[in-house]
């Protein structure tokens, strides 16, 4: 696995651990930092191009 992937993935677990073990400021600050909206689309959590 290259260094470049692995990063991704360590990002994606912080992320992930965040958002089902931090507090409610941690998460805001999280969501806020997020360049795409995201959207709640049949159930799923998607993530949505920003434009602008």
């Amino acid at each position: 696995m290259n260094e470049q992937k692995a990063k991704k993935i360590n990002q994606r677990k912080y992320v992930e651990y965040v958002l089902r073990n931090g507090t409610m400021e941690e998460k805001r600050g999280l969501l806020g930092s997020l360049k795409n909206r995201l959207v709640l689309k049949q159930g799923d959590i998607q993530m949505e191009e920003s434009h602008g």
